[in-house]
């Protein structure tokens, strides 16, 4: 059960467990189960999103100084393998998170998330992968 508003976090447990989630509006005092149709959905859009990432050839590797968010052991292993393909991996470590802020590098295909993993927001104009998705 999930308390609160919006689907972000609900579809992210319900995805990972595989277990009924409900969702609890605390405001609409309504409720509703997440369904299989829209993990469905999510996994056909993040299908799509990594299929892009894959054809870039500079990628941009996000990295959290948030305590419980930073990665940079992962972002740095992520980094080598990127450039034994003979391709380009750049870090940008972040405390807060504003997708307006990657515009200042349109040279950057596509991004990997090492963070929170659910930082898969349309505010992106390039593809934005995690970490797990990044083995695919």
């Amino acid at each position: 059960m999930y308390i609160g508003t919006g689907e972000f976090h609900p579809l992210g447990v319900f995805i990972k467990t595989n277990k009924p989630v409900f969702i609890l509006n605390p405001f609409s005092k309504k409720t509703r189960q997440i369904s299989g149709k829209e993990r469905v959905a999510y996994e056909r859009r993040r299908s799509i999103v990594i299929s892009k990432a894959k054809d870039a050839y500079n990628y941009g590797i996000l990295v959290s100084i948030k305590p419980g968010q930073n990665n940079l052991k992962k972002a740095l292993e992520i980094k080598k393998k990127i450039e034994k393909k003979g391709k380009f991996a750049f870090i940008f470590l972040f405390d807060t998170l504003d997708s307006k802020e990657f515009l200042n590098f349109n040279w950057i295909e596509a991004w990997i998330n090492t963070a929170c993993p659910r930082i898969i927001d349309d505010s992106f104009e390039k593809p934005v992968i995690n970490a797990e998705e990044f083995s695919i």
